[in-house]
């Protein structure tokens, strides 16, 4: 928000602040939505200003994400969607699984809802780096930092820096995610309305890195 950076946002769930581990190793404030599918998603708002009804905090601004309820949709309603993705840089098919079913009485003051989905992915990554800025002078060809001057095919003298190797690396990552929710809404009267709400979500990373010498 406003080009801040996501730890200077603060991220509600439901209203309340939910603290989530992060892949990385540095410890950071923001949320972390890779842990919540989209499909338990019903709305969100996005708050630029502050404002005295919503918590401070969020430098950048404030996002508050809320899940679906039972009361907030029709009696049976629900879906099941499954799907796969192929992906030609890791010839792989991968599926995702997902699902929701929501009830609620007649009277509308009683409710039940479910979801849960699976996936499963893995992403490739490929870089090419220079590695080891060397200074190639003869001038300084007796000193740590530096070597002797380079030749070009023709004998003349090249100095100056050059990479002293250049570094191919591929990364590899599998990630497989599980989301599910369970609510149940109970409102008796127009201004009495009990939620509970329990939301887990489990997200786990693999990650092969192969470095290659390409040249020395």
């Amino acid at each position: 928000i406003r080009g801040t950076s996501s730890d200077l946002t603060l991220t509600l769930l439901n209203g309340n602040y939910v603290s989530t581990a992060s892949s990385s190793r540095d410890p950071q404030r923001s949320f972390n939505f890779a842990l919540l599918p989209a499909n338990l998603i019903a709305r969100t708002e996005v708050y630029k200003s502050p404002q005295a009804k919503i918590d401070e905090g969020g430098l950048g601004g404030t996002i508050i994400v809320h899940t679906r309820r039972p009361l907030d949709m029709d009696t049976n309603a629900g879906f099941f969607n499954m799907e796969y993705t192929y992906a030609d840089v890791t010839d792989e098919m991968e599926p995702q699984y997902s699902g929701l079913y929501s009830w609620k009485n007649s009277s509308d003051t009683f409710g039940v809802l479910f979801s849960y989905t699976s996936q499963d992915r893995t992403s490739v990554s490929e870089q090419i780096s220079l590695e080891n800025w060397t200074l190639f002078d003869d001038a300084y060809a007796d000193e740590d930092f530096a070597q002797a001057s380079l030749q070009d095919t023709a004998g003349n003298a090249i100095t100056g820096y050059a990479p002293f190797a250049v570094v191919q690396s591929q990364s590899k990552e599998s990630r497989d995610r599980d989301g599910y929710q369970f609510t149940v809404q109970w409102a008796p009267t127009d201004n009495i309305e009990t939620t509970f709400n329990y939301i887990g979500a489990k997200l786990s990373q693999n990650n092969d890195q192969n470095l290659i010498l390409v040249a020395e």
